[in-house]
């Protein structure tokens, strides 16, 4: 979903205000803190794909509102059960977003950013958006300390074995 001509109308708005993004960053925060050990779709997994994901986004002239605010609920389906794909988040997603006050338009495109980036569905002409929070969640996943430290945590948390 691209945003429309007219982004400036409050009503249709597709730029997240900060003071939203916050209000999500602290609910997706506390959800993360119940569900407990998660450490490649938890807090720490989260705020890193955030930071990284508004630096490509400005980077390669993205909406850095709404990849920022995307990156925040981009693993909520992880929360609903885990090794879900992206769309089992969706209904999550959409109530958080909608109680910190995000536009239902700039909503839309937030759910639609979080499938299209997702590794088992995008491609070579995802949007900017998308391949800013694609980028900076591969970044993460990437970086040589999570393999090595973190990757019998990783199986633990996506109920699969090795052999899987």
């Amino acid at each position: 979903m691209q945003a429309p001509a007219h982004a400036h109308d409050d009503a249709l708005s597709t730029t997240v205000p900060e003071s939203a993004t916050e209000r999500v960053a602290q609910r997706v925060h506390e959800l993360c803190a119940q569900a407990g050990d998660l450490p490649f779709h938890g807090w720490h997994h989260v705020s890193f794909v955030r930071d990284k994901g508004a630096r490509f986004a400005a980077a390669n002239g993205a909406d850095v509102s709404i990849v920022a605010t995307a990156a925040l609920v981009h693993d909520l389906n992880y929360l609903v059960r885990r090794n879900s794909p992206a769309a089992a988040g969706g209904d999550l997603r959409g109530r958080i977003l909608a109680d910190a006050g995000v536009t239902p338009m700039a909503a839309r495109w937030i759910d639609d950013i979080v499938v299209e980036a997702e590794m088992a569905t995008r491609h070579r002409d995802i949007s900017l958006e998308a391949q800013a929070l694609s980028d900076a969640d591969t970044l993460f996943k990437a970086l040589p300390i999570t393999p090595v430290v973190l990757a019998h945590r990783y199986l633990t948390e996506n109920n699969v074995s090795l052999r899987d």
